[in-house]
């Protein structure tokens, strides 16, 4: 009967999705535990979307495994500056400008350089056809199904979509590259020329002065279609945890990706605790079902040790009863 109860305990599932979810501004989001590889929670996260500058993930890990020595000189022309759309966030790099690809690919990153991702494409293949022929072989070496790339930068376009969970699961493997990690998890960074970038995280929490500590690194971006959007690197509670976020808006200069990301850290949190308590609640159950287990063989052991000892009394037992039969009718009678 214990054994039923604790299998019954076992298997009833515990919901880590139990805890309400926050009220958030953005219309998608998906919480992805990189330790586990697994989503803790999401809403409309497998749906096409227009991605912004998260397109840029893909084209710095594309060109960090295409670049053989990261101190390389390169320098601007005015080709790799034409035909940047004039919305585009902008690193600063000018015409003649010399850099090195590390430069670049910083540049990418932190300020959302739509020049310095369009560096980085001419000086790799030539051509920004061509890079963007080898991004979306990565996609699908990745196995990112439902992914397109249509432009290196994360321009509106029909065929330059993809869904949070595929961008989860692409970032979970860029920060497999140790020089990815330190790029996307810096806040600022010097170039060769002297200009210092600055994460974008940092432009938006400017006047709202939000507690942002627990973003070890992050990625924005912005479109028309997309709305604001932001990858996210935290850890809770000795996970690393990567949240995203899609489609929020600005009102009165608060920008409603960052006020979400901070309450699905909250939230986070709370469901690794969760997710903790049922891990345990069934480690628990297990060991009280081995020890019964345990317990049940030992009784087993011993009825058959005294099995054993009953039938070897008996043995000897006939044995004796015998020999003193032998012993008895082979008595030499008395003569009268």
């Amino acid at each position: 009967m214990k054994k039923i109860i604790l299998l019954i305990i076992l298997f009833i599932p515990i919901n880590i999705f139990a805890l309400e979810t926050p009220e958030l501004n953005s219309n998608k989001f998906i919480i992805y535990d990189v330790t586990s590889k697994e989503v803790l929670n999401e809403f409309k996260a497998y749906e096409n979307t227009s991605i912004a500058s998260l397109t840029k993930i893909m084209t710095t890990i594309t060109a960090l495994e295409k670049i053989n020595d990261l101190e390389k000189s390169v320098t601007i022309t005015s080709e790799m500056l034409n035909n940047i759309y004039w919305n585009a966030s902008l690193a600063g790099l000018k015409v003649g400008d010399t850099l090195t690809y590390k430069d670049l690919l910083y540049a990418s990153i932190l300020p959302s350089g739509a020049d310095a991702t369009h560096a980085l494409a001419y000086t790799l293949s030539g051509n920004i056809d061509n890079f963007l022929i080898e991004m979306n072989n990565l996609a699908k070496r990745i196995g990112l199904e439902n992914t397109n790339f249509s432009n290196v930068i994360g321009l509106d376009n029909k065929n330059n979509y993809s869904t949070l969970y595929d961008i989860a699961r692409l970032l979970s493997y860029a920060l497999e590259n140790e020089t990815f990690k330190e790029i996307y998890t810096a806040k600022d960074y010097t170039l060769s020329n002297n200009l210092e970038v600055k994460s974008t995280l940092l432009l938006f929490n400017k006047n709202m002065n939000l507690d942002i500590s627990r973003i070890i690194g992050s990625k924005t971006g912005h479109t028309n279609n997309a709305g604001y959007c932001l990858s996210s690197l935290i850890k809770s509670n000795n996970h690393d945890i990567i949240i995203i976020t899609g489609g929020a808006s600005k009102i009165d200069n608060n920008y409603y990706h960052l006020i979400d990301t901070i309450k699905l850290i909250e939230y986070t949190d709370e469901l690794i605790k969760e997710k903790e308590e049922k891990i345990r609640i069934e480690q628990e159950a297990l060991k009280k079902i081995e020890e019964q287990e345990k317990l049940k063989q030992n009784r087993l052991i011993k009825i058959e040790k005294n099995k054993l000892y009953i039938n070897h009394t008996l043995v000897i037992g006939s044995v004796f009863i015998f020999c003193l039969f032998i012993i008895l009718i082979c008595k030499p009678k008395k003569r009268k």
